[in-house]
């Protein structure tokens, strides 16, 4: 097929267009919309179910902050105690109706993971082994699998916290990958994957720096907490590339101090430069020029993804229908009008006047030029012609004065 061949460009072909542009109105667009809404209602249960669970157990430990610039002063009158009780109040009126609102959420996040997970495990049957070549299925398995744990173990324990918080940031990150269908925003979607993945190219060469600085400002600086260890000095050297260097407070306050003794205090502020002319400027320079590179070009293949996208899109939703509804998405027939050339035809008319008046004077230029070297070349004819006329009269005086003498 197009889609798979290196062919891609076919896609663009005014037929092509139409042919997508024509499922997409007749089925495709009722069907992802319906998609796009059922998993955005299922990302905002979950961001829902988190911050109803956050709020409860607050409460209920009384460990509530009050912004008294937020509230109205009447709010700010009441001690803690009561404001506690009323929110609580206005929160839920019981433990017992709250959990039953929060068991609705649960069942509704469940039934949404458990049916992609046998969607994933459907998708695996069929493909075989090119579904492990996809990292989009393995995300997606790992956001249905943290959502199901993390909803089915209501505490206050962080690893069930922390597996939220990842299964939340995986799922605004596959709604915006879903979102790389859509006619206007899709292809922008793409554009920042292929920037991500221009990125990851050059990762390998930015970790190798990174983690050497990271060993060399751990050794000298290991008092700092910063630098207290290998890992967070991994992670502030990632910040300082972005110029977060924290010169005064975190290089030059300790080297006053005697926190960082002679020579480390020298040996810092030579590596410190160095870091800051390699790093910062070169190689992160770098990133964004690899990054963003050229954007036009960028661009077009964006667009080009996007209609792989929904090749890969439609056959997918003809390949499980049932034989009596996939003939309702097929065609008998397409008209295809070139508007566009039409118009660009009608845009461009005085140019094309234009070409063609200087075309034909072009011709008619070349054609007196023709006219001129004819008449150069019979004029030089001629003076030759001409000048043996006049040779052969001289020589015929010259001897007839010979023979009259």
């Amino acid at each position: 097929t197009i889609s798979t061949s290196n062919r891609i460009d076919l896609l663009a072909h005014p037929l092509s267009d139409k042919l997508l542009r024509a499922k997409w109105s007749s089925f495709g667009r009722y069907i992802y919309f319906t998609n796009l809404f059922v998993y955005i209602l299922f990302v905002m249960s979950i961001v829902a179910f988190t911050i109803n669970i956050e709020r409860y157990y607050k409460i209920k430990s009384g460990n509530t902050i009050t912004f008294k610039g937020l509230v109205p002063p009447s709010d700010n009158k009441q001690p803690i105690s009561n404001k506690s009780v009323n929110d609580t109040i206005n929160f839920q009126q019981d433990d017992a109706s709250f959990m039953k609102s929060m068991l609705v959420l649960q069942i509704l996040i469940s039934i949404f993971s458990g049916l992609n997970i046998l969607r994933e495990v459907f998708q695996l049957l069929h493909d075989g082994l090119s579904y492990f070549m996809s990292l989009e299925n393995y995300a997606e398995v790992t956001l249905h699998t943290l959502v199901i744990v993390y909803i089915t173990n209501i505490s206050e324990n962080s690893l069930i916290w922390a597996i939220g918080s990842l299964a939340i940031q995986l799922a605004f990150f596959e709604l915006v990958m879903f979102l790389r269908k859509l006619p206007v925003i899709g292809k922008y979607v793409l554009m920042i994957r292929s920037m991500v993945n221009t990125v990851l190219k050059v990762i390998i060469i930015v970790l190798v720096l990174v983690i050497g600085f990271a060993v060399s400002f751990n050794m000298l600086c290991n008092r700092q907490p910063a630098f207290y260890s290998i890992t967070l000095s991994i992670i502030k050297i990632i910040d300082m590339m972005v110029g977060e260097i924290d010169y005064g407070d975190l290089f030059l306050a300790a080297i006053q101090k005697g926190t960082i003794p002679f020579p480390s205090g020298i040996l810092v502020l030579i590596l410190l430069i160095i870091f800051i002319f390699v790093m910062p400027i070169l190689i992160m320079n770098l990133m964004i020029g690899l990054a963003v590179g050229d954007i036009a070009e960028m661009e077009k293949k964006a667009a080009h993804g996007r209609l792989i996208d929904l090749v890969d899109f439609f056959h997918g939703i003809e390949k499980i229908l049932p034989n009596r509804f996939r003939k309702n998405c097929r065609f008998s027939h397409i008209k295809v009008i070139e508007k566009q050339i039409i118009q660009r035809n009608k845009m461009d008319a005085h140019e094309a006047r234009q070409q063609k008046y200087f075309d034909d004077l072009m011709e008619r230029i070349a054609i007196i030029e023709r006219l001129t070297t004819l008449q150069h070349i019979k004029l030089t004819a001629f003076e030759s012609i001409e000048a043996r006329s006049h040779k052969t009269e001289s020589n015929s005086t010259v001897n007839m004065e010979e023979t009259s003498n």
